[in-house]
Parts: structure tokens; sequence; C-alpha cells
């Protein structure tokens, strides 16, 4: 984890991207996704890309990248359903 690797607590970084540390909680819990804005400023705050924080567990898995890779997309759009019009339930 980026963040506990550059010895931030969940309260510094919320400060940072000026969020509440419950949002910083359920980004890595799963529960929920960073806004583009704040996706953008953890890009460059960990000095990784934007594909990397949203299929991080691709690398620590093991798993199939293509297959995790559409999984993760395909709960993206879901979760954001209404934004894409209510595309996948």
């Amino acid at each position: 984890m980026f963040r506990k690797k550059k010895g931030m607590t969940q309260e510094g970084l919320a400060e940072t991207l000026k969020v509440s540390r419950q949002s910083v909680s359920r980004w890595e819990m799963g529960a929920a996704f960073p806004e583009t804005d704040k996706l953008i400023k953890l890009s460059k705050l960990f000095d990784c890309s934007i594909d990397f924080l949203l299929n991080d567990s691709m690398q620590e898995g093991g798993q199939n990248d293509t297959e995790l890779s559409i999984k993760n997309c395909y709960k993206f759009i879901c979760e954001c359903g209404s934004f894409f019009g209510n595309i996948g339930g």
C-alpha cells in the first residue's frame, strides 16, 4: 500500500486530498472509488499510473491480468451506473 510506504496516515492523506478519513478508508477497503480528480492527485502523489491504482490487485494477486481488468471495469461501470445510464444493473 502506497500510503503506508510513504508513512502517511489515513487522516494525513485525507487532508492532502481534501476528503474525509472515512473516504480514504472506503477506498482502501474497496467499498468505493476515488473521483477522477482524486485519482489524478493520488497518481502524482505516489508516482504511479492511474491504471496501477485501479488495478493494484493484479500485481499483488498474480491472477490473469485480462480477467481482473474486465472484472474491475465491469464493477466500476456498475457502481457508476447513473453516470453511464445504469448500464449493467
